[in-house]
């Protein structure tokens, strides 16, 4: 799967052929600039996130839009990297939140916001999330913890962190 500018292909490959092939996933009337993707660990859905501070729900079966969300408002800042892991979605964004939404109801179920730092990136390992922030720190959070009780896991970069 790629993803860009007001496009989304899904690849596949025939094996009959020996090539790579792709579709385009229709988007309807939906005009956005996606920026990043997360699929889902039993590869049914890809969550786009993008530049206006939304989430794209797309299903990989049908090869389809799905929804958007959050479903009760968009982020402030464009959505920088999203994670599909455990039973959430993890939202990182450029004006500094951090946000848990729940994966059936694209609902925001917890988040927290670093002032005048923009989250860079995420990653997590099997009980923890760590957020990257574009001020060179990480921070870390247990996965069933309340995201506000994070503690800083590495301080000391000077510059923006992009990858972890």
């Amino acid at each position: 799967m790629t993803v860009h500018h007001n496009a989304i292909k899904i690849w596949q490959f025939d094996q009959k052929q020996k090539k790579l092939k792709y579709f385009d996933c229709p988007l309807g009337h939906i005009k956005r600039y996606i920026l990043n993707i997360s699929i889902d660990s039993i590869d049914e859905s890809a969550y786009c996130g993008t530049r206006s501070g939304d989430i794209l729900e797309i299903s990989l079966s049908k090869g389809i839009y799905k929804r958007s969300g959050p479903v009760d408002k968009k982020f402030g800042g464009a959505v920088n990297q999203i994670i599909s892991e455990f039973k959430h979605l993890y939202v990182a964004t450029q004006d500094g939140t951090i946000a848990r939404l729940d994966k059936k109801s694209l609902l925001i179920v917890g988040q927290t916001n670093f002032v005048n730092q923009g989250m860079s990136g995420l990653a997590a390992s099997k009980s923890k999330l760590y957020m990257i922030s574009d001020k060179g720190q990480v921070r870390s959070v247990p996965e069933t913890a309340d995201l506000k009780h994070t503690s800083v896991f590495m301080n000391g970069h000077f510059d923006e962190i992009n990858s972890l």
